[in-house]
């Protein structure tokens, strides 16, 4: 995640992070059905939906901090999103509701980030 900051930065752009949410927190996985673990054995035979759904949460603590670090905007789509199961077709992928509400998510974070309400003042 550094890397692709300072990247990103050389190239004159200046990235917005935003976290990855999930059907179930681990915290609840007591409620996935069957079939996430399935779906998980499906692209990855050595990890167990307890394994992807922690290291979806871990990851999400690393954005967290290199955001923090390196004074970037964070979308917290996972504080939206994440255990509102009627929002995902299954583990990861969103329903038509799901996907309209993550455009509402990072919009509104967008209309508050301090360079871009910079921008539109100046009207650029």
């Amino acid at each position: 995640v550094t890397e692709f900051v300072q990247e990103s930065r050389s190239r004159g752009a200046e990235p917005v992070l935003c976290s990855f949410a999930t059907r179930w927190p681990l915290k609840r996985i007591e409620e996935a059905d069957p079939e996430a673990e399935l779906q998980v054995l499906a692209i990855n035979v050595d990890l167990s939906l307890r394994g992807w759904i922690d290291t979806v949460e871990q990851f999400n603590e690393v954005l967290e901090e290199v955001a923090r670090r390196e004074g970037l905007m964070l979308v917290d789509v996972a504080a939206r999103l994440t255990g509102r199961s009627e929002l995902y077709r299954d583990l990861w992928h969103f329903e038509a509701e799901g996907h309209r509400l993550v455009a509402q998510v990072i919009a509104e974070a967008l209309a508050t980030h301090p360079r871009l309400a910079a921008d539109e003042e100046a009207g650029r």
